[in-house]
C-alpha cells in the first residue's frame, strides 16, 4: 500500500500513455485516459500504434481518437505513431490536430509505417494560423517508411536523425536538402541513414558541414552514390566525440577517394565495415582507429589491410572484432599486428552457427 501511494504521487512515472485506437471495446482509452490523469500535467509521451489503419475510414476510430488527443497534444513531447498497415490514415489525422492546434511542445517524432506505396510524402505544421515554415524545430526525428517532402522543410536543433526504409526507396532527397538540416543541427550526435535515396540535382558542388558533436554516423544500407555525397558533406574534427562510423566499404575508385577524404578530416575510433566485394581489401583506415569491426567478410587473401607504398601510416588499433569473417592467421597479424608500438589488446573471432567450431573466438 505503501509503495502504491508513492507511486500514485509521482506523475512522471505515469507520463508514457499508450492508445490503440481500434481497439474492439475501446477500453484502452480507459487505461490511456487513467495514465493522463495520474501524470498530473506532466509532459507526455504519446504512442498511437494503429494495427489496422484501413478502420479509420469508417470515421469512429478517427472520431475517438481525436475526442482524446485534442485535450493533451498541448502536452506532448514526444510523438510516436507507428502502424502495421498502411499508415497514411493515422498520419493524416495526427499531423491535421496538431496543425490546427498550433502547438510547439513536441521536440521527439518517431514514425513507424511499413513499406507501402500509398505512404509517400507527410507534412510536419508549422503552427496554427500560418504558412508551414521552411524550418522546424526538433530534437529527435526517427522516420521508418514515412517520408518527408524535403523541398518544403529543414529541421534545426536535431541530436538525433535516423531515416530509413526497409528497402531501397525511388523517393529522392537532395544533398544540399540533408546538407541544410545538418548545418542548422550542430549539435547533431547521432545520423543514421538506411536505404535512402540521395542525389545531386540542385548544385554541382557538395557543402561540408562541420558537425563537432556527432558521435555515430551509419551509412551501412547506403548504396556508393548516396554514400559517396553524405561523406563529402561532413567534417567531424573533434576528437573527444568518439565518432562511431558504419559503412557498406565499396572499391571503385570515387568510393576509396571519398573514404581517404573523410577518414583524413575527421577522428574516428570505430569503424564497423561490410562489403559486397568478393574478397575485402582496405587500401585506406583512419590514423586514429581503436576499434576495427568487420561482418560476413572475405578477409582470406592477405593483407587485408593494404595501403599502398608511401601512404603506410602506424596504426593503433587496439580492438579487432570479425563476425562471420573468413580469415588466415597470416592475415590477420599483417593486417593488426605490423606496428610494433601498438599491441593488440583482444580480438574477437565470431562465426556463425553453421560453421564448425561457432561461438566467439579470442586471439
Amino acid at each position: 500500500m505503501y509503495w502504491r501511494q508513492v507511486a500514485l504521487n509521482t506523475p512522471e512515472l505515469w507520463t508514457h500513455v499508450d492508445v490503440i485506437p481500434d481497439t474492439v471495446d475501446r477500453t484502452m482509452y480507459g487505461l490511456s485516459s487513467l495514465m493522463v490523469e495520474r501524470s498530473k500535467g506532466e509532459m507526455i509521451h504519446l504512442h498511437v500504434y494503429a494495427p489496422r489503419d484501413g478502420a479509420f475510414r469508417n470515421g469512429l476510430q478517427a472520431r475517438d481518437l481525436k475526442k482524446f488527443i485534442s485535450p493533451i497534444l498541448s502536452r506532448v513531447v514526444a510523438l510516436h505513431l507507428e502502424s502495421d498497415t498502411s499508415g497514411s490514415h493515422l498520419l493524416s489525422l495526427v499531423m491535421g490536430l496538431w496543425e490546427k492546434i498550433g502547438i510547439a511542445t513536441i521536440k521527439h517524432l518517431f514514425v513507424r509505417v511499413p513499406n507501402d506505396s500509398s505512404v509517400s510524402y507527410f507534412n510536419i505544421p508549422g503552427g496554427q494560423g500560418s504558412q508551414r515554415p521552411p524550418h522546424i524545430h526538433l530534437e529527435t526525428l526517427h522516420l521508418q517508411n514515412a517520408t518527408l517532402n524535403w523541398y518544403n522543410v529543414t529541421f534545426y536543433n536535431l541530436v538525433d536523425f535516423r531515416l530509413g526504409h526497409t528497402v531501397d526507396t525511388t523517393s529522392p532527397m537532395d544533398i544540399v536538402q540533408l546538407a541544410a538540416t545538418l548545418s542548422a543541427s550542430p549539435k547533431l550526435a547521432i545520423l543514421k541513414l538506411c536505404n535512402v535515396s540521395i542525389g545531386r540535382w540542385l548544385t554541382t558542388e557538395t557543402p561540408v558541414i562541420t558537425l563537432d558533436s556527432l558521435q555515430v554516423l551509419n551509412l551501412v544500407k547506403l548504396d556508393p552514390e548516396p554514400s559517396q555525397l553524405v561523406l563529402s558533406a561532413i567534417d567531424q574534427p573533434n576528437p573527444l566525440a568518439q565518432l562511431s562510423v558504419g559503412l557498406m566499404f565499396y572499391d571503385d575508385e570515387r568510393s576509396l577517394a571519398e573514404y581517404r577524404a573523410f577518414f583524413s578530416r575527421c577522428h574516428i575510433s570505430t569503424l564497423y565495415l561490410e562489403s559486397p566485394t568478393e574478397h575485402l581489401s582496405l587500401p585506406c583506415l583512419p590514423s586514429g582507429l581503436s576499434h576495427l569491426i568487420i561482418f560476413q567478410s572475405d578477409l582470406s587473401q592477405p593483407p587485408f589491410i593494404h595501403e599502398p607504398a608511401g601512404q603506410s601510416q602506424p596504426r593503433a588499433i587496439a580492438y579487432v572484432t570479425l563476425v562471420s569473417c573468413v580469415v588466415t592467421l597470416e592475415g590477420l597479424i599483417d593486417g593488426c599486428g605490423r606496428n610494433d608500438e601498438q599491441r593488440l589488446r583482444k580480438g574477437e573471432i565470431w562465426t556463425a552457427g553453421s560453421v564448425s567450431g561457432s561461438g566467439v573466438q579470442h586471439i
